[in-house]
């Protein structure tokens, strides 16, 4: 359901707030429970058979095909013979109701920029634009970034390029400030292809070096780029559509990796985990191995004892980091040219080499399973962890210090022969960040006008608090016309009113990621990081992969019944971290562990530590369909932050206008909602 730009009121929004927060609220104890504790605490009983019944008693009859379309909304259809899913069907439903495609407050692309052409005036404008571009095409091939990046970076950069050079046009702007621009993919794109400067900045030093070195190289082998790409385009007919490529390529991944992972016992195996059935025909609903109901009953009171979303206090426990690892690498684009297909071209001589050399697709795009040594990277937005240790703070002062440089050193080198320009900048943003300074330290222009040129502020994947960040400097920066941003990595978001966990620094931020909106901070709504953690999944991936990925969250609640009965439970600080997608088994998986921790492995034999998994193994149905429940949850959690973001927007007396777009496919850009305004 779409609606107009302007067309949902303040009003509206926060109705459609509260109603995710009530419906969160009334599901708060799955989306907060920890489920590194499913063994030990005995969850599946105490918190999951009490709290969901029928829902729990069901879900464990669906196959692992079934289960991992639920969180999609695509329920199973009734079988004859058997009695219709009526309690997993109903709670389904209720999640779809609750998400931002559902809600009536999404705008299409092409709707918003048909009302903002008739609101800024441009009635001339598209043929305008047409007849730029066609100037554009006419001294060079349009190159697909499908050529250049692999096919989900190609996708964002495709269409957020596009989406921001439309708006650019209309607004008449010919700068764009692109905030935690990493290695320039983005703003290269933007200013070779659609003829516009930008200023990329990013706070680490290493991707601004990055940048510039890609830049020059780039320009420099543009023509010869243009060609193959041309070339690629005229090839490449088996996978016409891009998001069905990723679709097929991805799939072909998980299960990949599934078929490494399966439990040893298995004959040949080939076969699913058993699974015991009592005589209802529900699947392991009876007390886990070594566990006496008395401690059932005492872990009941202490797991249901939580309030709702929006006032209890977050777990201490660690939240499990294979909850994430559904994020598998994304698999390398067809369309990326080869070794053979540059050489065979006029100008391909030596290319590949510059291709590799200039990172125009990256290594993290190769298969990375258990069996090879490289690193295993899973699923990941564009990286810009305002945290890290090399991200340091700057003033005003040193902003504009460290503009001047980058202009000074590189602006030459950076001016493509359409007159366009990309500058990297290094700087740490902030809401009270002078955009304005850094825009005219970069600009050729700065030194024949007293003004400031107005700019377009975008934003490409920009991780946790740089998100809200980005939204208060288009607030506070009046030169700023236009706002386009997509944020990622809700789990890294500050939140003005947590107070208990590990993970909650000791000095928060002046202004938290969320919540950003006056409607939101009077209320004092608090979410915790359990569930910003479920808003990063994705639901629509699990549903094309049609597998379940809990393979990460058995190993490490295991692994959580074994340091139990051998060693000690980590502490808050202690994180075993991501290593499942490394590991071909159970044993593999608890050595590295062990090591990790800094444990005496070799306390343990091989024999003994595998012995845990097949005594569990009976039961990885049961965290399968914990963690498709959680899923099922997480667009509305997702859709809680945005919906939050736009009534921060629509609360400023400075934004004439603002709206939510979907601008990426789900499956192939999980995090796809960007957010638009205008003054």
């Amino acid at each position: 359901m779409a609606t107009e730009m302007n067309g949902t009121n303040r009003q509206r929004v926060e109705k459609i707030i509260e109603k995710f927060v009530a419906f969160l609220d009334n599901h708060q104890w799955v989306v907060r429970v920890n489920t590194v504790s499913f063994f030990t605490e005995k969850m599946w009983e105490c918190v999951v058979v009490r709290h969901f019944g029928d829902v729990a008693r069901e879900i464990v009859q669906l196959t692992e095909t079934e289960m991992a379309r639920l969180p999609a909304g695509q329920l199973p259809p009734p079988k004859d013979g058997e009695r219709e899913l009526c309690a997993i069907h109903e709670f389904i439903n209720e999640c779809v109701d609750h998400r931002l495609e559902n809600s009536g407050v999404l705008c299409e692309v092409d709707s918003v920029l048909s009302q903002l052409t008739q609101t800024v005036g441009k009635k001339d404008h598209e043929q305008r634009d047409d007849s730029q571009n066609q100037e554009r095409s006419s001294s060079s091939s349009v190159v697909q970034p499908k050529a250049l990046m692999n096919i989900k970076k190609s996708h964002e950069v495709e269409e957020m390029s596009r989406f921001t050079a439309k708006l650019a046009g209309i607004h008449e702007l010919q700068k764009v400030v692109d905030i935690g621009s990493g290695k320039g993919y983005l703003g290269q794109y933007l200013s070779l292809q659609h003829g516009l400067d930008v200023i990329g900045i990013d706070s680490s030093d290493t991707n601004t070096h990055g940048a510039r070195d890609r830049s020059h190289k780039l320009q420099k082998k543009w023509a010869g780029i243009s060609q193959h790409s041309m070339k690629i385009q005229q090839s490449s007919s088996k996978f016409e559509n891009p998001k069905e490529a990723f679709r097929e390529i991805y799939t072909k991944r998980t299960h990949k990796l599934k078929n490494m992972q399966r439990f040893l016992n298995c004959p040949d195996n080939t076969c699913e985990p058993s699974v015991e059935k009592d005589s209802s025909g529900s699947q392991g609903l009876k007390n886990m191995p070594g566990q006496s109901e008395s401690t059932s009953e005492g872990l009941t009171s202490q797991m249901v004892n939580v309030l709702p979303i929006s006032q209890s206090e977050c777990s201490s426990s660690d939240v499990n980091q294979g909850l994430l690892n559904m994020h598998q690498p994304d698999s390398q684009s067809p369309g990326i040219l080869t070794s053979t297909e540059m050489t065979d071209s006029n100008d391909g001589s030596g290319l590949s080499e510059d291709l590799q050399q200039i990172d125009l697709y990256s290594n993290d795009d190769q298969d990375s399973l258990p069996e090879q040594k490289s690193p295993v990277y899973t699923y990941s937005q564009t990286n810009h962890n305002t945290h890290k240790k090399e991200k340091k703070r700057t003033t005003p002062e040193a902003v504009e210090s460290t503009a001047a440089f980058s202009t000074s050193s590189h602006g030459k080198n950076n001016t493509t022969k359409n007159g366009s320009r990309f500058c990297s900048v290094t700087a740490f943003v902030e809401p009270s960040t002078s955009l304005a300074s850094v825009v005219s330290r970069n600009s050729e222009e700065a030194e024949q006008e007293n003004e400031v040129q107005p700019f377009m502020l975008i934003g490409l994947h920009t991780c946790g608090d740089l998100a809200p960040s980005t939204l208060r400097l288009f607030v506070h920066n009046d030169t700023a016309r236009v706002l386009l941003n997509v944020g990622c990595c809700y789990q890294k978001l500050s939140e003005e009113f947590e107070t208990g966990g590990w993970h909650v620094p000791e000095t928060k931020p002046e202004a938290c990621g969320f919540p950003m909106s006056h409607f939101l901070r009077s209320k004092g709504i608090k979410v915790t990081r359990p569930a910003r953690m479920l808003a990063s999944m994705a639901a629509d991936r699990i549903a094309t992969s049609q597998v379940v990925p809990a393979m990460g969250l058995f190993y490490r609640s295991v692994l959580q019944v074994l340091l139990r009965d051998h060693y000690r439970l980590p502490t808050m600080s202690e994180n075993v971290g991501k290593l499942a997608p490394k590991c071909r088994s159970f044993l593999e998986y608890a050595r590295k562990a062990l090591k990790k921790l800094q444990f005496d492995d070799s306390k343990l034999s091989d024999v003994e530590i595998s012995a845990y998994a097949e005594r569990y193994q009976p039961y990885f149905c049961q965290l399968q369909a914990l963690n498709q429940l959680r899923v099922a949850l997480s667009p509305t959690i997702e859709g809680l932050f945005m919906l939050d973001r736009l009534c921060y927007l629509q609360e400023q007396k400075s934004v004439r206008s603002a709206a939510l777009v979907r601008l990426f496919d789900p499956v192939t850009s999980p995090r796809c909602y960007a957010i638009l305004a205008t003054r």
